[in-house]
């Protein structure tokens, strides 16, 4: 049953989560007094007013299902809470609210919490220190072990020569901090840390508690190795100064009441600290030795039932690779079952060990054991999913809804089993280094899970618009639209794939529709149709033009657009080694297919031939044979759909917006749109190029471009940039295909951007404004204005600089753009980030791109996301461009 609970009127209330409500309970006695709240804790809030309570004991109970304005989670292991991450996450995304997780330096993992942020915008991380409290009711840790001692034996046990090194901070200043940081400073970080930066040593700690309690006395313990790990942020914004009043908040917990034990008062010392001795081996050799037999058969067992478990879990992984998935799925059981065979034989050796008091020397074993036990069980459940999906897409479930549903919450639970063991570093590395290259599709997959009821057609028939685009003839979407298909899915079986081509819909448009002016001008263009509809840079929205023009000339509507390229049906045929194409005697090759291809289309074409379509329709039910004959993996199929996406020759439009966001959030929509989160320690750039080949030819085959940025940061924070692209056209004189490249560049670049300067071939041009009116430059009359003329607009988001080249066949020739920014890098700050989102338009290839990044020696790097040369004083960087690429520079003061 779903809980409501009833608001009051305060907006939307906060939910905060906290077993052990060590932090929950003290934030809500602040936060109750402006929002209502809801604890979910295990302790009652001492605060009623405006709160609601949720009791927390060993599972989550179902949480009310409110719209929550905040949802703060506090995490210290609980192996719960990293399951019921996904679900909170869900919740966040479904409010458009903010995720807060809270965590401390002993349970604080960098890249569990990267999973988290990439897969919801709204993530905030807070990390606090080693708490303590004036009420001593905190958990053990290093700073309370040191008070509890002083409170309990009046005396004060350092480590070896008491430098051990302490983060302490006091209960209510983290309150406070958490308040400030999440409701108070959200636009300056996505990362908090509530400690100090640096630490402070326990003879320090030692000395401020006795400058109020003077009688307190100072022991030094013989210790091999401080056991205590501290597991600190690089990135987080410290909140608190480095004149933390540490000694005055040490001076506020009461000591003056010590308890002395009857020892302490005797030996006026608190009890010595001895390493375990095992009993001597001549005073108990017979119960030793009869323990020993009796534990003996177990061990071997447990040993032997673990390794055989990681054998089949290797065995059931290798099976599923090569497609066996019923093998696989008896593989992965029979490996789940050893281990917990090993599991049950080492739980009872434990049991015996723990007479002897060293129990301990198994613990390490049993944890490897039921980490092979999780890993077997997770990828079983991931198997049985996807079976229980083969079954779905085949049509053979009674209630495929019900079935997909089931297999979806299979999936989730074996993914978050998956990222958990990662983020804790307990998956072994042969497992790990199988799975890296799945990390992709498994992300996709999981972030968009959710949206699959409604696309797969549970609700209703859907139809889609798959088109084929030809990016040897570029256009801003990925390539001129050739072909399409309809395709028609219902209860998650494909039904009919009708394949046209693009002149069957545009021969029946019948609203005349102005096209873009550099379609009329350069083109000759003075009707828009479907075939130059995906003008548009940012794919959703030309995706949108599309469904809308196939509207018009087909009277239906579809409910969301599929874009594929040349690339990508050469890869795909590329997996099946060779295809057969018995209509046409044609053999396909990944390298042959282009020619084939567009053989079939420009030999004797006219508007209204069938020869395109027909090849492509028999291109298409040989790669189905293929399929249903299992000659094509499910595996390889995956894969190749993930990096397809990522490299934008495959992507997805949706109109309903609430599924456009997940697929713009998981870059599988080329959206321009700004994903990235601001904030005033963030300086966010961006840049990109979109071309469009408005020759009447394929000579994008023949092109080769390569990208070369400088950006220049000044020590007023002033960004001055040049990008310069040099063309090479390889297309011969005379071809059917190729020639002169007419394209029309467009420059993306934030909206404060300013033109500076243009050159060709290092020639500086004189800028003009483009003529856009058609009227004009279509009278007879007409000349063009000297220099370059250049359009400048702003489209989603991006200031748009677009203008017209021709690089001529055989030739070669570079354009370079310099422009500033109106907006300026935050140097004065300590530390601060310079965040660079280079945009890969659809359809390209993996052109060769360099960076070169010149700041003041007032700074310095101090990490980056991407290998990258620091100079000095000079970044430096290269590579391919084949997906988008996000540079993170993180800058410190010297």
């Amino acid at each position: 049953m779903s809980l409501k609970v009833t608001q009051s009127v305060y907006s939307s209330p906060i939910l905060i989560v906290d077993r052990e409500g060590t932090i929950g309970v003290p934030l809500v006695r602040e936060i109750a007094k402006t929002h209502l709240t809801m604890l979910v804790s295990s302790k009652e809030p001492d605060e009623k007013s405006n709160v609601i309570s949720v009791p927390f004991h060993k599972k989550i109970p179902i949480i009310p299902d409110n719209t929550f304005s905040h949802i703060l989670v506090v995490y210290k292991g609980e192996k719960e809470l990293i399951k019921a991450f996904p679900s909170f996450l869900k919740k966040a995304r479904e409010n458009s609210g903010v995720f807060v997780l809270i965590t401390d330096i002993f349970h604080y993992k960098e890249s569990f919490l990267e999973i988290l942020e990439k897969q919801y915008e709204k993530v905030h991380v807070v990390v606090v220190g080693d708490l303590f409290s004036p009420s001593l009711d905190l958990n053990s840790s290093p700073i309370n072990h040191l008070l509890s001692s002083a409170k309990t034996y009046g005396r004060l046990r350092l480590t070896n020569s008491g430098l051990g090194l302490l983060y302490p901070v006091a209960l209510a200043d983290v309150v406070e901090g958490i308040i400030a940081s999440v409701f108070g400073a959200a636009d300056r970080s996505a990362e908090y840390l509530l400690y100090q930066k640096h630490p402070v040593t326990e003879l320090a700690v030692a000395r401020d508690l006795q400058k109020k309690y003077p009688l307190l006395q100072i022991d030094f313990m013989k210790a091999k190795k401080d056991k205590t790990h501290y597991s600190l942020s690089q990135r987080g914004t410290h909140l608190f100064s480095p004149s933390y009043p540490l000694a005055q908040r040490l001076t506020q917990i009461d000591l003056s009441h010590t308890k002395l034990g009857m020892q302490a008062v005797l030996q006026k010392k608190s009890p010595a600290f001895s390493p375990i001795r095992f009993p001597r081996i001549q005073r108990f050799a017979i119960p030793f030795l009869a323990f020993l037999f009796i534990a003996l058969l177990p061990l071997i067992v447990s040993i032997a039932a673990a390794f055989a478990g990681g054998a089949f879990l290797l065995r059931g992984q290798d099976e599923l690779k090569n497609g066996g998935l019923a093998q696989s799925a008896m593989s992965l059981k029979t490996s789940h079952d050893l281990f917990l065979l090993a599991d049950n034989s080492a739980t009872f050796i434990q049991s015996g060990l723990s007479i002897l008091g060293i129990e301990k020397g198994v613990v390490g074993f049993q944890d490897t054991i039921h980490t092979g036990e999780q890993v077997s069980q997770a990828f079983y459940d991931g198997l049985n999913a996807g079976l229980l999906l083969q079954k779905v897409f085949k049509g053979e479930e009674k209630d495929p809804k019900a079935a997909f549903l089931v297999a979806s919450d299979k999936l989730k639970s074996s993914f978050t089993i998956i990222q958990g063991l990662q983020a804790e570093k307990k998956l072994p590395q042969a497992i790990a280094e199988r799975l890296e290259v799945y990390q992709r599709p498994i992300s996709l997959i999981l972030n968009t899970l959710d949206t699959y009821p409604k696309l797969l057609g549970f609700e209703g028939k859907k139809k889609y618009l798959v088109l084929f685009q030809n990016n040897a003839e570029l256009r801003a979407g990925g390539g001129f639209i050739g072909s399409f298909a309809v395709l028609s899915i219902e209860q998650a079986k494909i039904g009919d794939l009708r394949i046209y081509d693009v002149y069957d819909a545009d021969g029946q448009m019948k609203t005349p529709l102005d096209p873009p002016f550099e379609f009329q001008r350069y083109l000759g263009s003075s009707h828009l149709f479907m075939r130059d509809s995906n003008y548009s840079i940012d794919f959703p929205t030309g995706a949108s033009e599309v469904a809308k023009m196939y509207n018009l000339e087909m009277g239906e509507k579809v409910d969301g657009v599929i874009a594929i390229d040349t690339t990508f049906l050469s890869e795909l045929i590329g997996i099946t080694g060779t295809l057969s194409v018995p209509d046409y005697n044609e053999t396909l090759t990944k390298s042959n297919f282009y020619i084939k291809m567009q053989g079939y289309a420009q030999k004797d074409f006219f508007p209204g031939s069938t020869k395109k379509k027909d090849f492509l329709r028999s291109v298409q039910e040989s790669l189905m044979s293929k399929l249903e004959n299992g000659e094509i993996s499910e595996q390889q199929l995956l894969l190749l759909a993930s990096r397809m996406t990522e490299e934008k020759h495959l992507l997805f439009a949706f109109p309903e917006s609430s599924v456009q966001k997940l697929f713009t959030l998981n870059n599988a929509s080329s959206s321009v749109l700004e994903k990235r989160e601001k904030s005033n320690s963030k300086y966010l750039d961006f840049i990109g190029l979109s071309e469009e080949n408005l020759g009447e030819n394929k000579s994008n085959y023949f092109i080769k471009r390569s990208l070369d940025q400088k950006i220049i940061i000044d020590g007023e924070g002033t960004v001055t940039q040049r990008l310069q692209v040099a063309y090479k056209n390889t297309s011969p004189q005379k071809t059917e295909l190729g020639g002169d490249y007419e394209a029309y560049i467009r420059l993306l670049t934030p909206a404060s951007a300013t033109l500076k300067e243009v050159l060709v071939d290092n020639v500086s041009q004189i800028i003009t404004p483009a003529v856009t009116t058609s009227r004009i430059f279509a009278a007879r009359s007409f000349r063009a204005p000297g220099g370059i003329e250049i359009e400048e607009r702003v489209e989603s988001g991006r200031k748009v600089t677009g203008f017209y080249v021709v690089i001529p066949a055989g030739a070669t020739k570079k354009v370079s753009l310099s422009y500033t920014l109106q907006d300026k890098v935050p140097v004065d700050l300590s530390v601060f980030d310079y965040d660079l989102l280079v945009f890969k338009q659809p359809g390209t290839l993996s052109d060769p791109y360099r960076i070169e990044l010149s700041y003041p020696m007032a700074i310095k790097l101090f990490k980056s996301n991407m290998p990258i040369s620091d100079l000095g004083g000079k970044l430096v960087g290269e590579g391919k461009l084949s997906t988008d690429k996000d540079f993170v520079f993180t800058f410190s003061k010297r």
